[in-house]
């Protein structure tokens, strides 16, 4: 099975170097030293990213579906998109399959060894049916989200407001006889002011269920 094959190998990439985000630094793996990434599964298209993630998430289903190595007592983790927002406005919808799941959007910086929303990087609705974002939990929803539920993720930010690249002081090296791009990333400080008219709002099951965080932190 190729395309089994496939996942399997953009697994074992990321655990074989157990070094997604480092002491401010992200690395990512290049075929080539002058590569900027591995193509993504789906040329094209919006996918789960196989190197912006932890090391303890395995991705299938040709990076669409995410699973916890350890599902009982492994806690929570995160992965990133293949693509991200600067400006404008984006749709994502997402199948819950189990309990304990947090669906959000992040800042490139956000820490992936948690869950998205536990710091002021990310922005979060948990199938609890509470948003979050800071760590601080806020009731948004009436009931809690069963399995086989869709939420779907309306992001907006206008073209004013818009992101500047948090990527800087790139570089690229070697480590095991494998090339690397070694990005610094740009921390997102106390003073960051909100993006003004921005706001995320939460749909399921198709349905809207309002608004859930406005003027977000600009990076």
């Amino acid at each position: 099975d190729i395309e089994g094959a496939e996942v399997n190998e953009v697994n074992e990439v990321v655990v074989g170097m157990n070094m997604v985000m480092c002491n401010g630094y992200r690395y990512i793996p290049l075929h080539t030293v002058s590569d900027c990434r591995l193509k993504w599964p789906i040329a094209g298209c919006v996918s789960l990213s196989p190197h912006d993630r932890s090391k303890d998430v395995i991705l299938g289903n040709r990076c669409r579906t995410l699973t916890h190595r350890d599902r009982l007592t492994g806690g929570y983790r995160s992965a990133m998109a293949t693509h991200g927002l600067s400006s404008g406005t984006a749709y994502f919808e997402t199948l819950l399959e189990a309990p304990n799941v947090r669906i959000g959007i992040a800042q490139l910086m956000a820490p992936l060894g948690g869950p998205v929303g536990m710091d002021r990087c990310g922005y979060a609705v948990t199938d609890s049916g509470h948003v979050v974002h800071d760590a601080y939990k806020t009731k948004f929803l009436e009931c809690e989200l069963p399995a086989n539920t869709i939420v779907g993720f309306l992001v907006h930010i206008p073209e004013h407001q818009h992101q500047e690249g948090l990527y800087c002081e790139q570089i690229v090296f070697e480590h095991c006889k494998r090339p690397f791009l070694q990005c610094k990333v740009t921390p997102l400080s106390k003073d960051n002011q909100p993006m003004q008219g921005s706001y995320v709002k939460v749909f399921v099951n198709g349905r809207e269920e309002g608004v859930a965080f406005t003027d977000m932190l600009k990076a």
